[in-house]
């Protein structure tokens, strides 16, 4: 079964990643924004330009989001780099042809 990691959802892939509770909350944040902007994020490629993406923007999402700290988003993009090192780069997850997003645009943070 193959699902886009939108779907996975941040509480699932902070749980695969093994991520800390203040690592899991950025995700959580990283996701919101991404669902905010209406962007579905398909593959780690999208998570990777997410991430940084947010990192980037980060004192301008601080006030509606909480603070992204540079560090905790390293630390994602490293549990990242590991799990694509042990051969999960967008083939365990990818894009279906349904998805929980229903008629959202299907842009990607890539677009961005």
């Amino acid at each position: 079964m193959r699902i886009t990691v939108s779907d996975m959802g941040p509480t699932m892939l902070a749980r695969l990643l093994g991520l800390s509770e203040v690592q899991e909350g950025v995700l959580d944040i990283v996701f919101r924004i991404a669902d905010d902007k209406q962007l579905l994020l398909i593959d780690l490629m999208d998570l990777r330009s997410m991430l940084n993406y947010v990192a980037e923007h980060a004192k301008e999402y601080e006030t509606t989001y909480g603070k992204v700290s540079s560090q905790s988003v390293g630390a994602i993009l490293r549990k990242l780099i590991s799990i694509e090192d042990e051969g999960a780069r967008s083939s365990s997850v990818s894009p279906t042809s349904t998805s929980t997003t229903g008629s959202r645009a299907r842009r990607t943070a890539r677009a961005t």
